[in-house]
């Protein structure tokens, strides 16, 4: 089975209780919600004692690039698992920019985060946390994700981030049809295990 576990930091989230899990044929993605850093090391622990199939996990974009680094050596379980980081493209800098400023300034905002998973049926979950609008989406294939990005932009959703099953033309996909970096587009990339 492939499992990845999502990490994403927003505005009163419990860990506990905010857990979302996709899972079709052998693919299986569990998104869990953090309030900040501090309790991603502990999220990542508590969890691999539930269940140790993970065999990938990735960060949202509102956690440090340098978190996966300390997070390997904090919690040895994941010692031979790939982490990777949301990042954005060089398109993206002035809106990203932006909305990091937005969310300083106590702004109401709107993010998604889309997750690629083969064969799944397409679904969506709207949350409310703090001043954010968090929408989780799962998509089966290129065309869903397409489909979802328009229905974003549309919406005028502030932030997109890309995670699971992501190829480089489905991130050129989002970003063609979300403005070309008018909405800033995050999409996991991993470093290798060390």
């Amino acid at each position: 089975m492939n499992h990845i576990l999502t990490l994403f930091e927003v505005e009163n989230a419990n860990r506990k209780i905010d857990r979302f899990t996709f899972e079709h044929a052998s693919n299986k993605l569990t998104a869990i919600a953090v309030a900040s850093d501090a309790e991603v090391t502990t999220a990542v622990a508590e969890f691999f004692k539930e269940d140790s199939s993970v065999t990938k996990i990735e960060l949202c974009g509102g956690i440090s690039s340098a978190f996966p680094a300390k997070l390997r050596q904090q919690v040895p379980a994941i010692k031979n698992t790939p982490i990777g980081s949301v990042a954005f493209g060089f398109e993206s800098l002035d809106s990203v920019m932006a909305y990091k400023q937005a969310y300083v300034d106590g702004e109401d905002l709107s993010q998604a985060f889309i997750y690629i998973m083969p064969g799944i049926n397409s679904l969506r979950i709207d949350k409310i946390y703090g001043q954010t609008r968090t929408a989780i989406i799962a998509v089966p294939d290129a065309r869903s994700l397409q489909g979802a990005a328009q229905q974003l932009y549309r919406e005028k959703v502030h932030l997109i981030e890309l995670y699971g099953w992501i190829s480089n033309e489905d991130i050129a996909s989002v970003i063609m049809h979300t403005g070309k970096g008018h909405i800033p587009v995050g999409y996991v990339g991993y470093t290798s295990v060390m």
